[in-house]
């Protein structure tokens, strides 16, 4: 936790301007989802190196001998293994299904239960062109599960040996495709600011930081966007919106 100064109140205590590292991952995580929902692997990638960068070591080490930080250890580490879960698809999305094998057969050996662990390392098998060795990963899920639980892998795990052994093309590797940008879809026309428009354009092709001034609400955010969207096909990678306002202080503004 990083703050420089403590208050109190009627419920205890309370950091200023505090960022928590358990909040930040949870953030991150949250934005991985999103962008592997909106097919972006590679921003949801980036989104889960950060979230591990904020581990050090088991969650609330030192501090779980009571039933709450007991109970909230355990939360955050299901949480670790969902944003396992969703780098393994991140990195099978961006065709890196070779260099996760091995990461993966670690993770079904601690967490056997979790069937979407064994669903990616069977299709990173597959994807490798190991399809033997991607349905005896199958058999050994349904042992595990038949042993320990007494239950038959669940239905995406069955399609999926179905999928392998009939060598679906819809499970086969396919190509990488990212977004370039995170720029909102206009609502509204944007019309009479054209001199405004150009000016502002202009000023970016020739500067690497331009700033535009003015009182609230004459529309400074709408022009900037306009202007960085009129650039765009022009832009390798694209352009990325960042609200500097969600940082919540200073120390938020680099993440």
């Amino acid at each position: 936790v990083e703050g420089l100064a403590i208050v109190a109140s009627d419920d205890g205590y309370a950091l200023v301007d505090a960022a928590v590292d358990a909040l930040r991952f949870e953030e991150l995580l949250g934005e991985a989802r999103v962008a592997m929902r909106e097919g972006d692997a590679a921003a949801g990638a980036e989104s889960i190196a950060l979230a591990f960068d904020l581990w050090r070591g088991p969650a609330l080490h030192g501090l779980t001998g009571t039933t709450w930080f007991s109970a909230e250890a355990r939360r955050l580490e299901v949480l670790r293994v969902d944003a396992l879960e969703e780098q393994f698809e991140a990195a099978l999305a961006l065709g890196e299904h070779r260099e996760i094998v091995s990461a993966l057969r670690t993770a079904v050996e601690e967490n056997p239960f979790r069937e979407r662990l064994w669903a990616q390392l069977m299709l990173a098998l597959y994807r490798s062109g190991r399809q033997a060795d991607a349905l005896d990963t199958f058999q050994e899920a349904r042992g595990v599960l038949a042993d320990e639980l007494g239950l038959e892998p669940g239905p995406d795990l069955q399609r999926l040996q179905a999928a392998i052994l009939a060598h679906e093309p819809a499970i086969a590797a396919g190509r990488v495709v990212s977004r370039r940008g995170n720029l909102p879809t206009p609502t509204t026309s944007f019309v009479d600011r054209e001199h405004e428009l150009a000016d502002a354009v202009g000023l970016l092709r020739e500067h690497r930081l331009v700033t535009l001034t003015g009182p609230p609400g004459v529309g400074k955010s709408r022009l900037a966007l306009e202007a960085v969207r009129s650039l765009e096909s022009e832009l390798r990678d694209g352009v990325w919106q960042i609200e500097l306002a969600r940082a919540g202080g200073a120390a938020g503004v680099a993440r």
